[in-house]
C-alpha cells in the first residue's frame, strides 16, 4: 500500500460533529495541549503529489506490504526494511528540518538493552519496554545519505509504545511536528490508547512537547480551515 493512500492516523474526518460519542479537541498552545473548540470539519493532513528521497527530482514509490516498507525507483528495488522488523506505518515527511523529506517508520522489533548495560552498575533500566512477545516500538529514520538509503536515526525502545503516528505543524511555524497515539506494553495493547502527545525535533533526537493522558478509542488528526493542527478523541 503507498503511503499516498493513508497518511493521517485514522481517516473519522466527520468524528467531531456527527457523532454521539464524547468528542475532544486538542490543540497545542504555548507548547501544552489545551482543550479546543471545533466548528469546522477537520480537514485532510496534505500529503506530497511525489516523493523524492534522493534529491534527484525523480520521485521514489514507498511501499508497505505485509509490515515490511520498501524504496522503489522504477522497478528497481533500493531499499527494504529488515526481515525482523513488523512496520506498523510510514510518512514521508520531513521532520529534521533540513529541507529534505526522509521515512519516518514505526516500527516494532525484538527487545535490545542499551549497549552500555554491560558496563553499568545498574542495568535494565529499559528492560520493561517491551511486550510479551519480546518486541518493543521504535520510531526510525531512513534517508538518503553518502549515495545510499541508510538509517538516519533510530530510538531505543520507547517506553510508551505508539499506536500511531502523524506530522502536523500545530504552532503553524513552517516545520512539522509529530504527533502520537501512546498506549502501553503491559497488558498487551488494545485498541484503546492513554494520552496523546507532541514531539519536536532537536537536532540529535525527539524532544516531548508535551503529553495529555486521556483514554482514547478513536482519533483523528488533520487541520481546522484556519490552518491549525488539531487531534480529535473520543473515549
Amino acid at each position: 500500500m503507498s503511503i499516498r493512500l493513508k497518511g493521517c492516523i485514522i481517516s473519522l474526518c466527520a468524528l467531531g460533529l456527527l457523532s454521539p460519542i464524547p468528542v475532544h479537541a486538542w490543540q497545542l498552545q504555548a507548547g501544552e495541549w489545551i482543550q479546543a473548540r471545533l466548528f469546522d470539519p477537520l480537514q485532510e493532513i496534505p500529503l506530497p503529489a511525489a516523493v523524492d528521497l534522493d534529491g534527484d527530482g525523480s520521485p521514489e514509490d514507498v511501499r508497505l506490504v505485509g509490515q515490511r516498507a520498501s524504496i522503489w525507483q522504477g522497478s528497481d528495488l533500493r531499499w527494504e526494511s529488515p526481515a525482523g522488523w513488523q512496520v506498523q506505518q510510514i510518512l514521508a515527511v520531513d521532520l529534521t528540518r533540513d529541507h529534505s523529506p526522509e521515512l519516518v517508520l514505526l516500527v516494532w522489533r525484538p527487545f535490545s538493552p542499551w549497549p552500555v548495560d554491560r558496563y553499568i552498575p545498574n542495568p535494565g533500566r529499559i528492560q520493561d519496554f517491551q511486550n510479551a512477545d519480546g518486541l518493543s516500538c521504535h520510531l526510525i529514520l531512513i534517508g538518503w545519505e553518502h549515495g545510499i538509503y541508510r538509517e538516519r536515526w533510530a530510538g531505543s525502545a520507547l517506553a510508551r509504545p505508539l499506536q500511531a503516528i502523524a506530522a502536523v505543524d500545530f504552532d503553524t511555524d513552517g516545520w512539522l511536528e509529530l504527533a502520537a497515539i501512546e498506549t502501553t506494553y503491559r497488558p498487551a495493547p488494545t485498541p484503546q490508547a492513554e494520552s496523546i502527545s507532541a514531539w519536536q525535533w532537536n537536532g540529535f533526537g525527539f524532544s516531548l512537547v508535551d503529553r495529555q493522558e486521556n483514554a482514547i478509542r478513536r482519533s483523528a488528526v488533520g487541520y481546522t480551515k484556519s490552518g491549525h493542527g488539531i487531534i480529535l478523541t473520543s473515549p
